[in-house]
């Protein structure tokens, strides 16, 4: 009888390894010939299933077009996209559109509670105050003359969108949006007229106290629109002029670290 060839001999220790294989190896090897199979089976039923997966393909963009909720089902109301679309309350996108939730959800309670906090300050922020001319201080700070007297606030931006439809940001964007305003009066505040001036809150730089400026009763807002600027307040007193710094640049804060935690 002859001697087996080293191809016979490979084919054998082929066979006893497999016959050495673990449990855990035996379900692999199972596992990876069920799918070698699926897959040729696939690729022969490939050109006959072209109508069929056309017809899916049609059927699921229908469907992403659809709300993702029943509202007679849900005892919540649903919330909405910006495109219209309705989605469940824990989504953290729009099928429809693909936006991110903090595009589309309402405030949520922790945004609700810094827009309390916020508001709060922004109470205590108003204020009549002097303002200097935009031109700067330095050609009037040693006669007091170009100052006028102002009303400050810091508020939301509460613009509507132009075309008339419905403003769909939430309060804490709204904030997000607001700016430093100053009116020519209280009463012209409360009456809704347009600020004489606006610094957007985006884009304050920082707000300092200046001890050196009116026997410390200067207040000076650093802010970039373009180029690097600065708008000097005369508050009533020193003590009056720190604490509105201070309180500002907590609003600002408070603004800016939620925003980076959304």
């Amino acid at each position: 009888m002859s001697e087996p060839t080293v191809q016979n001999e490979g084919w054998c220790f082929c066979w006893a390894s497999r016959a050495r294989d673990t449990p855990k190896q035996e379900r692999q090897i199972k596992l990876a010939d069920a799918r070698r199979t699926v897959s040729f089976g696939v690729q022969l039923e490939g050109h006959a299933d072209t109508a069929n997966r056309d017809q899916r393909i049609a059927e699921e963009k229908q469907a992403m077009t659809q709300p993702l909720i029943d509202e007679e089902e849900s005892g919540d109301e649903p919330v909405v996209c910006s495109c219209g679309n309705s989605l469940p309350h824990d989504a953290s996108f729009c099928r429809k559109c693909g936006k991110k939730a903090n595009k589309f959800l309402g405030d949520t309670p922790e945004d609700l509670k810094v827009c309390e906090e916020i508001e709060m300050i922004a109470e205590k922020l108003k204020a009549k105050m002097k303002k200097f001319p935009k031109q700067g201080k330095a050609l009037f700070s040693s006669f007091g003359q170009g100052v006028s007297d102002r009303y400050v606030a810091i508020v939301q931006d509460t613009t509507r969108p132009r075309d008339g439809k419905k403003c769909r940001r939430t309060e804490f964007q709204k904030w997000q949006a607001g700016y430093l305003g100053y009116w020519e009066s209280e009463t012209a505040y409360k009456d809704n007229q347009e600020p004489k001036g606006i610094v957007y809150l985006m884009k304050i730089m920082k707000v300092q106290h200046s001890p050196s400026q009116s026997n410390g009763r200067g207040i000076t807002i650093k802010h970039k629109q373009g180029e690097a600027k600065e708008l000097v307040l005369l508050h009533d007193t020193e003590s009056l002029a720190k604490e509105w710094a201070y309180l500002s640049w907590d609003l600002l804060a408070k603004i800016r670290s939620h925003q980076s935690v959304r």
